[in-house]
């Protein structure tokens, strides 16, 4: 057996930040827009604000730039996610990039200039603060902004002249404050709390924990406080008047309802934004927006999910930026959407989606968003007709781990991670007929999902270590079983260090892993039996999949083992794939995704 490339159908414009910048060529603003790919190097694009005329702009490294700033001089610099944290610099007047620098992590973010002319980023996942100087091209890590081990993240907010704030968290969230003078990081500045902006001799700050607001100085001191809201406080304290200035420039009247990120003012009183993959246009003295594509070539997108669908379709979504697709085997026809956002949580992507009388049922993050598509009707997703909005889990459920499955009883299924800087769990139930959906919380307290099936009647649950912001962390995993009324019928703890994988059910016969064993489950009788013959190297399987009618497919570090779970035995192995998160069964084939790039199996005879 071996796997055959059938091209890049899905692609998309992740964007990560939309800026205003200024053309050192001639003094002319552009709108600077950064999009991540995660299937090849993701893109810097420069918009005419005019025009809407677009240079695209491949950056040297990584999957995507993640925020951007512009030096005097004009160059502009970024941090990018999500494999090497790299800091890339691009001369915007010669349109050339500088070699990157990489700060060995995942994710270097949220930058500001300081004082001193040095850009400042926080990473993920150390937590550290980073310096680059831009007079001799140099990466500096100042060290992490955090005593807590489980804090993974630091955005750089900036400061006044001398100060650099960050917020550290999530395990437990706190401010750390760069003194740049001195060269010293007080690392917990100011415990349960976050800044919001500075201004003058003032800090406005949100209690972590109530949720209050309150004004404080440079040294920590108490000013003003605590408010319910900021608008509540002095609007002539200069923090106060940033921070509400800057949320206010986020929107506009006259676009309604409708969600925009990165909506920016240029000096001639147009504004420009994103909605999606769309341009949208505010021009001076106009009424109503305009929307406009964007005029470039969108890059390939790393596949995150696949489902069999009708009309000899396959079904997926992109790993990033909230798109899916559908691609025909037989004609190697592609259709990309615009991008399926709701409201604030405009981030993320669809993580799982299944077809049942002839539409599509999606779930998304990072809005616990339950969507349904009609592929026959009319594209219509401004107007909420379709695709459509059902309901929205968010904010207590945003992740939906990591599939969607449809039981015989007309009820579509999903699991979820609860929020940033939380271990829970909910498993929702959403009827196709009337819409409803039921949560079933904290099924499996402080765990939360990882693999989800089911077998016509019940649902399954495999519980495992990841959650939203914080360190993994081990426990006694679970396997479960959900009837319709959200009751558990069965349920199995494994010992640590055992993790579990996936899990997937052809009728009343299904598949997990249990460390490096592979598992057949028989949901007739409720007993579980190891299938001889297979040693895992991965101690936790993230792809389980149908493979026909009668076999499974398990997707380990160097092979796919293909087994039957009715006679519990090994039919035969595939050659492994790199960075593959999903896959299915469909007209008689078998198909899966390596980064972007859509692969078929294929028998050598």
């Amino acid at each position: 057996m071996y796997w055959k490339k059938l091209g890049t159908p899905c692609r998309n414009f992740a964007f990560m930040f939309g800026k205003c910048v200024k053309d050192p060529r001639n003094g002319r603003e552009l709108y600077a827009a950064g999009a991540l790919s995660e299937a090849e190097n993701g893109l810097l694009l420069l918009i005419d604000p005019e025009t809407l005329a677009c240079e695209r702009h491949v950056i040297p490294l990584d999957d995507g730039p993640r925020d951007l700033v512009q030096l005097p001089g004009g160059s502009l610099v970024m941090g990018t996610s999500s494999r090497h944290a790299a800091l890339i610099r691009f001369d915007l007047r010669a349109r050339h990039w500088l070699e990157p620098l990489t700060a060995g992590e995942k994710y270097l973010m949220a930058l500001a200039v300081g004082s001193d002319g040095c850009v400042y980023g926080g990473t993920c996942y150390s937590g550290a603060l980073f310096r680059y100087n831009p007079d001799f091209h140099a990466l500096a890590n100042l060290g992490s902004c955090s005593p807590c081990p489980g804090n993974k993240y630091a955005n750089v907010i900036g400061g006044p002249p001398g100060e650099i704030f960050v917020n550290a968290g999530m395990m437990e969230k706190h401010i750390a404050r760069w003194d740049i003078a001195l060269g010293k990081l007080t690392r917990i500045f100011l415990d349960d709390a976050e800044a919001l902006a500075f201004g003058g001799p003032e800090l406005l700050v949100r209690r972590v924990s109530s949720g209050l607001y309150e004004l404080r100085g440079f040294d920590g001191k108490l000013l003003a406080g605590p408010f319910e809201q900021a608008s509540l406080m002095a609007s002539k304290a200069p923090a106060v008047r940033a921070y509400l200035e800057r949320e206010g420039a986020k929107g506009d009247s006259r676009l309604g309802e409708q969600p925009v990120q990165y909506l920016t003012e240029f000096a001639n009183g147009d504004k420009i934004g994103l909605s999606g993959m769309e341009l949208v246009v505010l021009r001076s003295g106009a009424e109503a927006p305009l929307f406009a594509p964007v005029d470039a070539e969108p890059p390939a997108a790393q596949i995150y999910h696949l489902t069999s669908g009708d009309g000899g379709k396959l079904w997926g979504s992109a790993a990033f930026g909230r798109t899916f697709f559908s691609f025909n085997p037989e004609t190697g026809a592609a259709w990309n959407s615009p991008a399926v956002i709701h409201g604030p949580y405009g981030g993320g992507q669809l993580q799982g989606q299944v077809m049942l009388g002839g539409k599509l049922y999606i779930h998304g993050y990072a809005d616990g968003g339950h969507i349904l598509y009609d592929p026959d009707a009319p594209w219509d997703l401004r107007g909420g007709k379709n695709p459509r909005v059902v309901h929205i889990s968010a904010p207590e459920y945003i992740r939906p781990f990591y599939r969607t499955v449809a039981d015989n009883h007309g009820y579509i299924w999903g699991a979820w991670n609860s929020r940033y800087g939380t271990r829970e769990m909910a498993v929702t139930r959403w009827n196709a007929a009337t819409g409803q959906v039921t949560a079933f919380e904290r099924l499996v307290p402080g765990q939360t999902p990882h693999g989800i099936g089911c077998d016509g009647d019940n649902v399954w649950v495999t519980t495992g270590n990841y959650a939203n912001g914080l360190p993994n962390k081990q426990d006694r995993f679970v396997l479960f079983a959900l009837n319709t009324e959200g009751e558990i019928i069965f349920e199995q703890r494994f010992e640590i260090p055992v993790n579990l994988g996936r899990v997937c059910f052809i009728g009343k016969r299904g598949v997990t892993t249990a460390g490096r064993k592979v598992v057949a489950i028989d949901a007739e009788t409720f007993t579980l039996s190891d299938i001889p013959g297979i040693g895992l190297k991965a101690g936790k399987i993230d792809l389980i999949e149908q493979y026909d009618g009668r076999a499974i497919a398990v997707f380990d570090e160097d092979a796919v083992y293909v087994v039957d779970p009715s006679e519990k035995r090994l039919l035969f192995t595939a050659p492994p794939l790199r960075e593959c998160y999903a896959a299915a069964s469909h007209d008689g084939a078998f198909y899966a995704a390596e980064g972007g790039s859509l692969m078929r199996m294929e028998d050598e005879t």
